[in-house]
């Protein structure tokens, strides 16, 4: 290392004595003296720390890359564990969706029975309900009949019945009374 610094130390100077007019060694050298001189101190001083820096520099350059490396194959790795989850999660969506449907289908089925259950209690309710009508206004014509028959009859008979046939009626049943009083205390009739 020393040998190219010397090297390089000669190369300038010449360059720069061509450069000036020539070499004079009352001006050139002391520049050349001094680069040397600093070139040593340099070397002295310079080079241990330098190099220290550069060796920790350079493992440290080292760490990161490696670090680097990690992070990417840790990046990838999380990249296709996410990739099959979204390939699964696709799955399961399809999965899911089947699902749904045939939920949606089998409460389909179950709405529609029971509607069916529903409107066949309903019908029953009604057909009930229409039977107990229909007893209800038999029952009243049946009654409204029977008044006007008795009406009728009551009309008739009132005006068949005069006051001797009334008093002839009554005569007979007082009468049947007392037969009926009589065979009583006799003991015949119990």
């Amino acid at each position: 290392m020393v040998r190219t610094w010397l090297f390089l130390a000669v190369l300038l100077s010449a360059n720069l004595a061509h450069a000036s007019g020539g070499f004079e060694f009352k001006i050139h050298g002391y520049y050349i003296i001094n680069f040397l001189a600093m070139v040593f101190l340099l070397y002295t001083f310079v080079r241990k720390p330098l190099s220290n820096y550069l060796t920790t520099r350079a493992e440290m350059i080292r760490e990161q890359v490696e670090a680097s490396r990690k992070l990417r194959e840790e990046a990838i790795a999380k990249y296709e564990e996410a990739k099959s989850k979204l390939d699964q999660l696709e799955d399961e969506l399809e999965a899911m969706r089947k699902h749904f449907a045939e939920e949606g289908e089998l409460a389909k089925k179950r709405m529609i029975e029971s509607a069916d259950r529903a409107a066949a209690k309903l019908e029953r309710n009604a057909d009930l309900l229409v039977q107990q009508e229909l007893r209800g206004v038999r029952k009243k014509v049946r009654d409204e009949l029977v008044a006007m028959a008795l009406a009728k009859a009551e009309a008739k008979i009132r005006g068949d019945l005069d006051d001797a046939a009334q008093t002839k009626m009554i005569t007979l049943f007082i009468d049947s009374l007392k037969d009926r009083e009589e065979l009583k205390s006799a003991g015949e009739l119990q």
